[in-house]
């Protein structure tokens, strides 16, 4: 944690902890799997995406909908391309 707060601290660190925390119990009360933080830091920046998890029924039911198989390598790609 010491880690994250220093390459968040620049941009508020500690309100940004702990507003993910209370996003991700507000979502798990609603019956989701809760929200993930993911952090990017180059060139002394730090970007911040905050992700919203699925259900582990909700995650099943797109994998059994769209099942990238052996195959998921280029799957990722062309859903992450711009």
């Amino acid at each position: 944690m010491d880690e994250t707060l220093q390459m968040i601290g620049p941009q508020g660190g500690p309100s940004i902890i702990e507003s993910t925390k209370q996003n991700s119990a507000h979502m798990k009360a609603k019956g989701g799997s809760g929200i993930g933080m993911i952090m990017l830091q180059a060139h002394g920046f730090c970007d911040i995406v905050k992700v919203t998890l699925p259900t582990p029924a909700a995650t099943k039911a797109a994998q059994e909908a769209d099942n990238w198989g052996e195959n998921w390598v280029e799957g990722f790609r062309l859903a992450t391309s711009l």
